[in-house]
């Protein structure tokens, strides 16, 4: 990912002659130094009156590019990072924020051309060593991105609904597809489905997992809510993941029997004390028993990928630190420790230290592991 850095303008300062000029240096200084204090919120607004002041300067925008990567705006970082572009196209930074973004949102392609681009300018720049780094590593790593594929802050999501032309579906398969999207008809919020029914029990499993407090609580029992920021919060999020397609898949015939087995112990026992079950009652219960049966495998199943993938990830090397890797990441190294370590001074280099790497928002993390 691109250094994110805030520096100065060229000079040091907007035109004097420009009494908005003033304002918006001050600004900019303000913005600055909420930065350093990792004050991103309050950053992004100081960047952004400065931008209303002076929207001609390509530093500002990518200043707050900067800043919405750290707020993970990712895009907004990109189109203000695509803005400072168009006000300097030879601003090598511009292209690195841009590729950082890119990166982010997915868009591999994107952020190797943004890379490259940062090559063409420069290729003895620090900037430009960076990127040769990252070309390597995104071209090396863009066709083995699938077990990521779950954990990706931004990022391209495969719906489960979506048919794959190079698929071969046998027919069950797509019948149980089918089947699986009129179920999840209902997942949303207020459990109404396209026609405005009431599709989903109110006190079931189920309506719990549409429920986003509720869900959180089922899905990952025992972890405070803090740590969940970045869990999916809902049902539909966590159908998005494309980990889940098959095993979701596997689920249906299973769900089926089960909600098969409910109904007709219901219809039986009412058929001991004497009431038949009409088949209008009967077409307006299979949905709720449908879900509630899906509801509660969902869980069991939820748990279960979730343990494969922390295995499948713990165990793959590429993720794995290797002080003898001949490449690297460089999304937290600023400009200064890059200089010492590329170019040092007096014509030594390849040795830099860099205080307070990993940033206090690890710390506790690290504490909880």
């Amino acid at each position: 990912m691109a250094d994110l850095i805030v520096e100065a303008k060229a000079d040091g300062s907007f035109d004097a002659s420009d009494p908005s000029g003033d304002l918006a240096e001050s600004l900019r200084q303000q913005g600055n130094n909420a930065f350093k204090l990792r004050q991103f919120h309050e950053a992004k607004k100081l960047y952004t009156q400065a931008l209303q002041l002076q929207n001609s300067n390509h530093l500002l925008f990518g200043n707050r590019s900067a800043v919405c990567f750290q707020l993970k705006e990712y895009r907004q970082a990109l189109d203000d990072a695509n803005k400072a572009i168009e006000l300097s196209p030879n601003w090598a930074k511009a292209y690195l924020r841009k590729a950082a973004a890119c990166e982010s949102l997915q868009l591999l392609s994107e952020a190797i051309a943004a890379y490259e681009k940062v090559l063409r300018l420069d290729d003895k720049s620090p900037e430009a060593k960076k990127a040769a780094t990252k070309v390597k590593f995104l071209k090396r790593n863009i066709d083995k991105n699938a077990v990521k594929k779950g954990f990706l802050s931004g990022k391209a999501k495969s719906s489960i609904y979506s048919e794959k032309e190079d698929l071969d579906q046998d027919t069950t398969q797509r019948s149980w597809k089918l089947m699986l999207k009129k179920l999840l008809d209902g997942c949303n919020k207020r459990g109404i489905n396209s026609q405005g029914e009431s599709v989903v029990l109110d006190d079931g499993v189920f309506a719990k997992l549409l429920d986003e407090d509720e869900f959180q609580r089922l899905i990952y029992p025992g972890i405070p809510m803090e740590q969940l920021v970045h869990a999916p919060k809902n049902l539909q999020m966590l159908l998005e993941d494309p980990w889940y397609e098959q095993e979701l898949l596997g689920l249906m015939p299973k769900v089926q029997t089960k909600a098969s087995s409910v109904l007709n112990n219901v219809k039986k026992r009412g058929a001991e004390q004497g009431e038949i079950m009409d088949l209008v009652t009967e077409r307006m219960l299979l949905p709720q028993v449908l879900q509630e049966a899906f509801g509660r495998e969902v869980l069991a199943m939820v748990h279960r990928v979730n343990y494969q993938k922390h295995v499948k990830l713990a165990n793959d090397d590429r993720l794995l630190a290797d002080p003898n890797s001949d490449f690297a990441t460089w999304d937290q190294l600023s400009d200064e420790f890059l200089d010492e370590l590329l170019v040092g001074k007096n014509g030594v280099c390849g040795v830099a230290v860099m205080d307070e790497f990993m940033g206090e928002e690890w710390t506790q993390l690290l504490l909880n592991d």
